[in-house]
């Protein structure tokens, strides 16, 4: 079990380190260049994104309208966004509006 965020770091990049000595005697395949440029780029991020990006905890998007539905579940209603200036209907073209 990886603890520390450091040991998380080097452990993707000894994964990024695999993938490329996996894939660097197939040089002509698409799939292998798409997963080496994968690779770069995720290497090339600093320890902290790579631990919030893809070592972070899963994400699971909603629609605002099921965020309100749980957050309803514990009495709690929704107020509106955090910038009240982004929900002034001048702002929106004028078909949205």
């Amino acid at each position: 079990m990886l603890d520390s965020p450091a040991d998380k770091v080097a452990e993707a990049h000894r994964t990024l380190d695999f993938v490329d000595r996996a894939w660097v005697g197939v040089p002509n395949a698409p799939y292998a260049a798409r997963l080496c440029d994968s690779a770069a780029r995720i290497r090339a991020k600093g320890p902290h994104a790579l631990l919030l990006d893809d070592l972070g905890v899963e994400r699971d998007p909603c629609y605002l309208l099921q965020f309100a539905g749980w957050a309803a579940e514990h009495d709690l209603r929704y107020l509106g966004d955090v910038e009240f200036g982004s929900m002034l209907l001048k702002i929106l073209p004028p078909a949205s509006a």
